[in-house]
């Protein structure tokens, strides 16, 4: 055989293996159509569906509960720049990295005290673990006449519209053990869990709804604290004012109404007696 053919021949053997290299490719695959699946172990893999079912786990699902702990959002730091106040900002002056950093900690709800209203023995709080400003208070004002009022009236005293009608008379936080921070009543951390997950009585009855649904952490804290203020309106005297504003509240002072003057009335006509005059 002369070298030309022996070249040809490999040559010929050469295409012949490449060109079957392909087809093993295609091993396994269920059509002749197109298109073709020349790896079809990539598109019908082997994977679990959340609504899926297997052998390796004892309850025989795929969808598994995640780890406790486990939330929605990433827990990467943000920037000091980022979190900071900005005087350029909008509402709140607060920055793209501040915003997302709050609602970062809402996911998480790490802190007791600020999430549950809870000291770390369980105990409610005293005071309020938020700063009270007057964008707070502002909030608490709001939810406050959205969902307290009705019932425990728009100063706090239990005589809302529906107070008034209820079968039993409704708490007024004007009372003392609203305000005694030794019994659990007067503590900022009870009136927190009971705006959002309502009052049972001692035989687990509920004589009050949750309001979690409505209410989320901030405007929780908001409500305590206008409660707050409702109870220091009661408490405060003119000489709580500052005397630079005392001049001026005391001009606004409505003059006391006067008492009525009692009408005077004619006394009734004699009867004649009975039986007519003789």
């Amino acid at each position: 055989m002369t070298s030309t053919s022996t070249t040809r021949i490999l040559t010929l053997a050469m295409i012949a293996a490449a060109a079957t290299v392909p087809l093993t490719g295609c091993r396994g695959d269920r059509s002749r159509e197109a298109p073709r699946q020349f790896f079809p172990d990539l598109d019908d893999q082997a994977k679990w569906h959340p609504q899926g079912q297997s052998e390796f786990f004892s309850d025989s699902r795929e969808m598994r509960q995640p780890p406790k702990g486990t939330v929605a959002y990433g827990r990467t730091s943000f920037a000091p720049e980022q979190t900071a106040p900005s005087a350029t900002a909008g509402p709140g002056k607060e920055n793209w990295g501040q915003i997302y950093a709050a609602k970062q900690a809402d996911f998480l709800k790490e802190d007791d005290r600020i999430y549950m209203g809870t000291n770390p023995d369980g105990t409610y709080l005293d005071k309020i673990p938020v700063p009270v400003d007057a964008a707070l208070l502002a909030r608490g004002e709001k939810w406050f006449t959205i969902t307290c009022a009705n019932c425990h009236g728009y100063e706090g005293d239990g005589k809302g519209m529906v107070g008034k009608v209820w079968s039993a008379p409704l708490p007024n936080f004007h009372d003392p053990k609203y305000l005694d921070k030794t019994v659990n009543t007067g503590k900022d951390g009870y009136i927190f869990h009971t705006a959002l997950v309502g009052f049972f009585d001692q035989t687990g009855k509920q004589k009050m709804p949750g309001y979690g649904h409505a209410l989320d952490t901030m405007d929780a804290w908001g409500v305590v604290a206008y409660v707050r203020a409702l109870q220091e309106s009661k408490l405060g005297t003119i000489n709580d004012v500052p005397e630079a504003q005392r001049a001026e509240l005391l001009k606004r002072k409505p003059a006391p109404v006067p008492p009525p003057v009692p009408v005077p009335t004619t006394p009734p006509a004699a009867k004649p007696p009975a039986g007519g005059a003789k």
